[in-house]
């Protein structure tokens, strides 16, 4: 399963952080919600520590790869060298952002050249 961008909306808090929601998220809290009221147990189900964690990480690996790929253009044959090392530089920084962080929600990404 692999992260698709066109699935979430980007909240921007009173502070400038921002995160992303899923666009159904009013459809899920409302199944939730009459779950709960009609005590159904449809969403009766437990998610364990591990599972999260992992989904955290795909989900950043996810974001990570869509960014490296908004950069191919950048090494290019044609392309400077000097824009080019700029690039080599970010895109590294990019590779290793999983050994830094392991939650989507906390990464601070690298500054994407000018």
């Amino acid at each position: 399963m692999s992260f698709n961008i066109d699935e979430w909306n980007v909240i921007k808090k009173e502070d400038g952080t921002e995160y992303l929601e899923r666009k159904d998220v009013d459809a899920i809290r409302k199944r939730v919600e009459e779950s709960v009221a009609n005590n159904t147990g449809e969403f009766a189900f437990e998610i364990s520590e591990e599972e999260i964690a992992a989904d955290n990480l795909r989900i950043l690996r996810d974001m990570r790869d869509q960014k490296l790929a908004e950069t191919d253009w950048s090494q290019g044959a044609d392309v400077p060298d000097a824009l080019k090392t700029k690039y080599i530089t970010y895109r590294q920084a990019l590779r290793d952002i999983t050994k830094t962080y392991n939650n989507w929600t906390d990464v601070v990404w690298p500054d994407k050249p000018s």
